[in-house]
């Protein structure tokens, strides 16, 4: 039972944050969940990725070089999106750089 305690720590208590979806508007989710990861202090590194770019509550993609703001996914069953298209991708696995994930 410990050694699968042990396994969900990274997922309860993750050593940095990749918010895809964040945003400057206040009416949105985006804004809302980037603004609660900040007031809540959370511990690790928060990387705040928008479509847009430019500053998120005073934090922008510059200030997290190492990271892109990609994922790289496989359309598994389901056939390959064209450019421009918006898709609903399960992320499957994380790492320092990139989330990797397939068309859900």
């Amino acid at each position: 039972m410990e050694s699968i305690m042990s396994d969900l720590i990274p997922l309860f208590r993750p050593q940095s944050v990749a918010l895809i979806g964040a945003s400057s508007d206040t009416k949105k989710y985006g804004y809302w969940t980037a603004k609660s990861l900040i007031d809540n202090k959370f511990q690790g590194e928060i990387h705040l990725i928008s479509r847009s770019g430019g500053e998120i509550l005073g934090r922008s993609q510059r200030e997290a070089p190492e990271t892109d703001g990609e994922i790289i996914f496989t359309a598994g069953e389901s056939k390959m999106p064209s450019v421009g298209d918006f898709v609903d991708v399960r992320i499957e696995k994380a790492s320092t750089y990139d989330l990797t994930g397939v068309i859900a």
